[in-house]
């Protein structure tokens, strides 16, 4: 008697995310994350009112989290196979990690929470970039451009509402994520391009340009919770009008991240400008109190920040081998998260001594934004030359450099890795 054997069927693999579907989930997720910048200071002035160094820590530990944890699940995603099933698990947890932290807990509890949040934030990011085509590619780098743009002043909005309702409103945004995804199952789409193992020797040849990349995050860090401390307790700006403030940097800075690349000028023309410009920028926010005059220089120093920032991540794009770009950027990613998580952690640090030192409140705070100029202009000059030759070397010999659609492509999805990693 012969046994019937059953053949196994096996499912056909799931489609990827279309651009459109990719651009939209990407967008709420990383929503979540930038609805937080005008609440931040309300929020801990509502719940831990003692304890300011807790909010210098809220917004570096997520980064922290984004540095050891995110990589691990993507890891696991990769390794598994598992990709969507991962994403789903990540994206649940940043959610109702993010709206526990909005509830009026131990601040020890919030900031470890947050920790982990941030890893699962960005995981998810990473793992929704990964599971569209490569025409969406460009589209995702755009959407996480967008909801920079998007987060400030929509969290303004939510304001009046409580402080803690940007985090809750945030925090049901990855649960979306998480139901579409659920309901669609998508697969990776087949890659473009042949996998090539990462040699350090390729990746390396990004840290030129990833240098920029770290010095416009530190300075970011440096800048955001003195900036809005000094608007609300020295110039007594409440705290919509000091959201609104940071409107005023973040749009230009978004509309521009994905402008200045498509001008034509040269990276370190653009990042030596770009740089400049926002050092400037920094020292004089922190003096200007006038209204207006403070929103002009805002305007400024965010188109400088996109100068320094968008054409690093293009350059990133056309240094590395077409193979080894991912692990080019997932280096550059770590470069900038490491920026935020200094930078923020450093502010804290200088504002406490400051008022060790018995400085006034207003001295304290602009300590940040210095030394965030300083910073800037240090690095610029350190790494203008370094990114000069690499790209020289490059276009001079150039047989293994992208071409420019692969580097357009790149690009705009560093763009969205990038800031998926470091938004506050």
């Amino acid at each position: 008697m012969r046994r019937s054997r059953r053949r196994r069927t096996e499912a056909p693999p799931s489609a990827p995310l279309s651009p459109a579907l990719a651009g939209v989930l990407v967008f709420l997720s990383m929503l979540s994350s930038t609805l937080l910048i005008p609440a931040f200071r309300p929020f801990f002035a509502a719940t831990h009112p003692t304890a300011e160094g807790g909010m210098f820590l809220f917004m570096s530990v997520n980064m922290l989290g984004a540095i050891i944890g995110a990589p691990l699940l993507t890891a696991v995603a990769d390794a598994t196979g598992k990709r969507s099933l991962v994403l789903m698990v990540a994206a649940v947890v940043d959610g109702a990690l993010l709206f526990v932290c909005s509830l009026p807990l131990d601040l020890g509890l919030v900031l470890f929470l947050r920790t982990i949040q941030g890893a699962a934030n960005v995981a998810a990011v990473s793992l929704l970039m990964g599971l569209t085509t490569a025409r969406g590619v460009p589209v995702t780098g755009g959407a996480t451009i967008a909801a920079i743009a998007v987060g400030a002043p929509l969290g303004v909005l939510l304001l009046p509402f409580g402080p803690e309702v940007p985090l809750q409103v945030g925090a049901m945004l990855p649960i979306v994520v998480a139901i579409a995804v659920g309901a669609l199952q998508p697969g990776r789409a087949p890659d473009a391009q042949p996998r090539r193992r990462p040699r350090f020797a390729d990746v390396a040849r990004a840290l030129p340009a990833g240098l920029f990349v770290f010095a416009e995050r530190l300075a970011i860090g440096l800048f955001i919770v003195p900036f809005s401390l000094l608007c609300h307790e020295v110039r007594g700006f409440d705290d919509a009008l000091v959201g609104r403030l940071f409107s005023a940097f973040l749009v230009p800075f978004a509309v521009a991240t994905a402008l200045w690349p498509r001008l034509g000028i040269k990276p370190v023309v653009a990042v030596v400008g770009g740089g400049v410009t926002y050092a400037l920028a920094l020292v004089a926010a922190a003096r200007i109190d006038a209204l207006w005059p403070l929103v002009v220089v805002l305007v400024v120093g965010g188109i400088g920040a996109a100068g320094v920032y968008g054409p690093s991540l293009r350059s990133v794009a056309r240094l590395v081998p077409v193979g080894r770009v991912g692990a080019a950027m997932g280096v550059v990613n770590a470069l900038g998260a490491l920026g935020m998580l200094l930078g923020s952690g450093g502010a804290g640090a200088l504002t406490r001594a400051g008022a060790a030192a018995g400085a006034s409140r207003a001295d304290s705070l602009t300590r940040s934004f210095d030394v965030a100029a300083v910073s800037l202009l240090v690095l610029v000059a350190v790494g203008a030359p370094l990114l000069l030759r690499a790209l020289a070397t490059v276009d001079a010999g150039g047989s293994d450099a992208p071409g420019d659609a692969v580097v357009d492509d790149a690009a705009d999805a560093a763009a969205g890795a990038a800031d998926a990693k470091t938004a506050p």
